[in-house]
């Protein structure tokens, strides 16, 4: 009897597009880790929509993601990140 292979194609992350540049939505353990780094909270902790929660999360999530790739991330801090984030970049991104 023949064994069949199952194939997954991986789904492609999430994108957001920032000042023109794309980076890839991938959450990482190590983007909450930062999270905490930067809270001195768990992320789970976060109970309801709070922008600066969401901010601080999606700076840890980017640059996590952009560790994982191989690829440097421009934004130092969470304030660099929001510099360059118009509210309607902010409103595409869905982080659930």
């Amino acid at each position: 009897m023949d064994k069949k292979t199952t194939k997954t194609t991986p789904t492609a992350p999430e994108e957001i597009t920032i000042q023109g540049q794309r980076y890839p939505v991938i959450i990482t353990m190590g983007a909450f880790l930062e999270y905490h780094r930067i809270t001195g909270r768990e992320a789970t902790e976060i109970t309801s929509y709070n922008l600066s929660d969401t901010l601080v999360l999606l700076h840890a999530i980017l640059k996590s993601g952009q560790r994982r790739g191989g690829y440097t991330y421009p934004y130092e801090t969470v304030d660099d990140l929001a510099c360059d984030l118009t509210p309607d970049e902010m409103a595409a991104i869905h982080l659930a």
